[in-house]
């Protein structure tokens, strides 16, 4: 029997979330007016047929999120989680897992040896570690791992921002499509492999989508916090035989709501990820051509 996969995008904003702590933008003035919350960025993985499920990093969002998945596969196990790297938006919801929380048991936790160190010299992370919340499994780059038989996952270290940890993007493969998932790269040009060479017809890239413009932030150095700008990897990746999805949003991206940017993605053949938009069993991406998520 092909086993039933579903991959469901959990969230599509950057690590601090919409609406932002503090902020009167347009985005985040309107998301709170309309009590939308489209969460930060991850991916939940649903084996139906082995009746289990895993998160793509742990985000502030992380109760919120698991809960969607276990709403979408009553009676499922939680078997693990897979983290990108050690910012903020991708690995503070371990904190649910610990002892003041869900004092969860032994639970997989596929990282990379930095991260694992990150983890363990670090508190309260390292309690996790120490009273048994969760396993590692070490992930290196290049060599692929199964979560069941019917999703395997192939690790590609990715250039970004390394004040603590490596960073990690992946390539999911089910019975006959792939998706790749990238939600943070300083740059694209930094890769040392060909996103073009490992897909296929049909298959999808949920890529970083952080920024369309430098003027976003004029009160920030753009230098510190770098990320492919929104054009560059619409003009890099869309109107392939593999499908583009924008992901990690920072708050103050236009692409969050009707706009002339908007149109343009959709026009290059790209469309804005939405929190809660599926894959199928054969892990063909069904998203929404038009965001919804801040209309009235």
């Amino acid at each position: 029997m092909t086993p039933i996969i579903q991959v469901v995008l959990l969230g599509v904003a950057q690590d601090a979330g919409l609406p932002q702590a503090g902020c009167d933008c347009v985005n985040c003035v309107t998301a709170r007016a309309l009590g939308r919350h489209p969460c930060v960025v991850s991916l939940g993985i649903i084996d139906h047929t082995h009746q289990a499920f895993w998160m793509v990093d742990a985000t502030p969002d992380f109760p919120q999120q698991l809960q969607m998945l276990r709403e979408r596969a009553p009676g499922a196990t939680f078997a693990g989680l897979i983290l990108t790297h050690a910012h903020m938006g991708h690995y503070t919801g371990l904190i649910h897992l610990g002892r003041e929380a869900m004092d969860i048991r032994d639970i997989t936790l596929w990282c990379s040896c930095k991260m694992r160190a990150f983890l363990r010299a670090n508190a309260p992370w390292a309690g996790l570690l120490n009273d048994g919340n969760v396993t590692p499994r070490e992930i290196i780059d290049g060599e692929p791992f199964a979560l069941s038989k019917g999703v395997s996952v192939l690790p590609y270290q990715v250039p970004h921002r390394a004040e603590f940890t490596d960073t990690y993007a992946f390539l999911f493969s089910g019975d006959r499509q792939r998706l790749f998932y990238c939600p943070d790269i300083d740059s694209w040009d930094g890769l040392t492999f060909d996103i073009d060479n490992i897909l296929k017809a049909g298959d999808t890239v949920l890529l970083d989508g952080s920024f369309f413009s430098e003027e976003e932030l004029p009160h920030r150095d753009m230098a510190l916090i770098p990320h492919p700008l929104v054009t560059d990897t619409v003009g890099r990746y869309a109107n392939k035989p593999y499908d583009l999805v924008l992901i990690h949003l920072n708050h103050t991206n236009p692409i969050w709501r009707a706009s002339p940017q908007q149109e343009w993605i959709m026009s290059q053949g790209a469309v804005v990820g939405e929190r809660g938009r599926v894959v199928d069993a054969c892990l063909k991406v069904f998203f929404k051509i038009r965001m919804q998520c801040l209309r009235e």
